[in-house]
């Protein structure tokens, strides 16, 4: 078939085609699953050729799990080629992961009323005749 008889039809099988292949690597993104970068995917976006300021920003904006040690990490970072300004922000995503973890929740304080105001009248008995309120069985 000559695909210069029906441009209608190729357009649409171009369309098909990129479907097939985007869809996969975008369903997690469709799922809600968070993804979580590790070292062997800052070594893989280095390697396909993403400059620093693009890996940098991915990682600000995804949840993180890298390993930074000094013993296994970051000797395979550097042997991958990876710069230093990624490593430094993998680290710097690592420290404020575990600041959030260490910080306890803020304390929840009872609300109350600003001085001057009335407080709230305690709630009301349920209308009995109120068919969804409680009853007794």
């Amino acid at each position: 078939m000559r695909v210069d008889r029906y441009p209608q039809l190729a357009g649409g099988m171009l369309a098909a085609v990129l479907g097939l292949v985007l869809f996969p690597m975008c369903a997690s993104a469709w799922a809600g699953e968070p993804e979580t970068l590790t070292n062997g995917s800052i070594i893989q976006m280095a390697r396909d050729g993403f400059g620093d300021a693009i890996i940098m920003a991915k990682i600000k904006t995804s949840k993180c799990d890298f390993d930074t040690s000094a013993t296994k990490g970051l000797p395979e970072l550097r042997e991958a080629h990876v710069s230093d300004q990624v490593i430094l922000a993998m680290i710097e995503a690592m420290q404020s992961a575990a600041a959030k973890a260490a910080s306890p929740p803020p304390e929840s304080k009872p609300e109350t009323p600003p001085p001057g105001s009335k407080a709230a009248p305690p709630p009301a008995e349920p209308d009995p005749n109120d068919p969804l309120a409680p009853h007794d069985p």
